[in-house]
Order: C-alpha cells, then structure tokens, then sequence
C-alpha cells in the first residue's frame, strides 16, 4: 500500500498533477497504469467551524470505479467531478457535497462554505436546493417536451456505458409493475 501527499485543491487537480509529469509515449502508459493500481483519492480542507472552536475537515472522496479507470484510460479528468458526485452510491463526494453536508449539520456557516469551495457558484445553488445539472433550458429549435425522451434515452445509455445495469433493471421493473396494475384494474372484483 502506498500513501502519497500532493498540494492540489481537489481529486482531479490530484490525478492531473501526476499525469502531467509525464510527457509522450510514456503518458499513455502511465495513464494505463494509474487507471489499474489506483484505489482512491481523498482531499481534504480545514473549513473554521460555526461555534469558532478551531476547525474541521471537509473531504473530498474518490473511489476508482469502473467508470472512474475508464475517464483515466480515456484522459478525460474533466469529466471527474461528475462521476464523483454521481457516485454518491459508492460513498463517493466532491467538496460541495461536503460543504454541504457540513452546513446542514450547523456545523460551519454559509459564508464559511462559500469560502472554502472551489465552485461557490454551484454551492449557492445547492444551498437553494438546485443541483447543478437539473436545470435545462429550452433552445429556440426545441419546442416545450420535445427531446425529453431523447435526453431520459441518454441519461440510461451513459448509465449502461458506466458499468450500471441499474437503469435496465428499473426500466423493466416499472414496466412489469405497470402491466401488474393495468391486469388488476382489468380483472372484476367479487
């Protein structure tokens, strides 16, 4: 087991400070491998507490998931956060979802949080109780519910490239369910 210590604000900044190291051919390789022997990445920050009695940890925790080895291989870091705030299941989270958590507690203030956040702007909108990512907003060439089935459609395609037959498995269970209900409505009732 290796431990290692990086000066970087965050999990992503974490794995592109290793890869950017190396230049090349060599790159690739590193990637690969990075993407095999990697466990995890925690980060963590010292936010000051809301009752001023010192300070406490807000982390930042990512596990490497199927689909966090496949955004390594591919060099799309950019696409990082995303998968960790997505993998919440996994026990997975981004420091905005610590801020958070921490500020519903009473544990640290809004202003606090805000501070010590790398994206003060998403975190405001958690605070409002908006997650980034469902708000959509309706181009000129798009009529009103038009392309919702397509984007549902994307939604489970990314599910099932991610390694989660999740999606399949509730698409099926809402069906056999509704057909369950429409058969009992359908049957007479002595």
């Amino acid at each position: 087991m290796v431990f290692s210590t990086l000066h970087t604000n965050d999990a992503k900044q974490s794995l592109d400070r290793i890869l950017d190291t190396f230049e090349g051919p060599e790159a690739n390789q590193v990637r690969m491998q990075l993407a095999l022997v990697l466990r995890g990445v925690i980060c963590q920050r010292l936010v000051k507490r809301a009752d001023g009695q010192g300070r406490i940890a807000a982390i930042e925790i990512m596990l490497n998931t199927s689909y966090i080895k496949q955004l390594i291989e591919e060099g799309s870091t950019r696409d990082l956060e995303k998968a960790i705030m997505e993998g919440s299941h996994h026990k997975m989270q981004t420091f905005n979802q610590a801020l958070y958590a921490l500020w519903g507690k009473g544990v640290i203030t809004e202003e606090q949080a805000l501070a010590s956040s790398s994206t003060p702007e998403d975190l405001q909108l958690m605070f409002r109780g908006i997650k980034r990512g469902t708000l959509r907003r309706r181009s000129a060439a798009t009529p009103a519910g038009r392309g919702a089935g397509q984007e549902r459609q994307r939604a489970l395609d990314h599910d099932a490239r991610a390694g989660s037959g999740r999606s399949r498995r509730r698409r099926w269970r809402w069906r056999w369910r509704w057909r369950g209900r429409r058969q009992e409505k359908a049957q007479p009732r002595l």
